[in-house]
């Protein structure tokens, strides 16, 4: 979306891996948490006590519902304005966290994640990743590497054409580092058909 001279733009996490894990286990809990304790008060308790008791774990189990559950529903959020690119991870459309903003000039690399990329990147020593994308599929996936703090870092993000335009504006030798750098691992069918041959 536009908004001004900036641009945003926002992708939701695919309910998959650790989220679908996170959503069990949460599903898991909140019946523990009304079951046991029920069961505890239905055993122990005498007769007077169990309805008020009851709805008092019922209420607990509702709070703990309305804390946590936003935690399942996950966006990622980037915007461009001026020369930085901020990225914030949005629970259950109201909560955001986990801000992250980076000068663009920054960036010593930019460009799609590929095949030749990620052999690329099995080579650099990373100390900190970022993943802003919907999931590990993403067919816009992107790659950003900076220094922050002395540690080598790389966000992962999902690039639309403007958001591609606006980071080339700000800072063309990323992108042309990129190219630099995965052109070496970039196989073409005359090299595969002599590994074939080697083989």
């Amino acid at each position: 979306m536009f908004e001004g001279s900036g641009y945003e733009h926002i992708v939701k996490q695919k309910v998959e891996g650790s989220l679908l894990i996170r959503k069990v286990c949460l599903v898991i809990a909140y019946i523990m948490l009304f079951t046991l304790p029920s069961f505890l008060v239905l055993s122990l308790c005498p007769m007077s006590l169990v309805i008020p008791l009851i709805i008092i774990i019922a209420s607990i189990t509702v709070v703990a519902y309305l804390m946590t559950w936003k935690y399942t529903s996950v966006e990622f959020e980037y915007s461009i304005f001026g020369d930085t690119i901020s990225f914030v991870s949005i629970y259950g459309k109201k909560s955001r966290k986990g801000k992250l903003d980076v000068t663009i000039k920054n960036f010593s690399e930019i460009g799609k994640y590929t095949d030749a990329s990620e052999k690329h990147l099995e080579e650099v020593v990373i100390d900190r990743d970022y993943l802003f994308i919907s999931h590990l599929l993403a067919e816009h996936l992107y790659y950003g590497l900076f220094d922050e703090d002395g540690e080598k870092c790389i966000v992962y993000f999902e690039a639309t054409d403007k958001a591609i335009s606006l980071l080339k504006k700000y800072n063309p030798s990323a992108f042309r580092a990129y190219e630099r750098e995965t052109r070496k691992f970039i196989t073409t069918p005359t090299q595969k058909i002599q590994d074939k041959e080697e083989e």
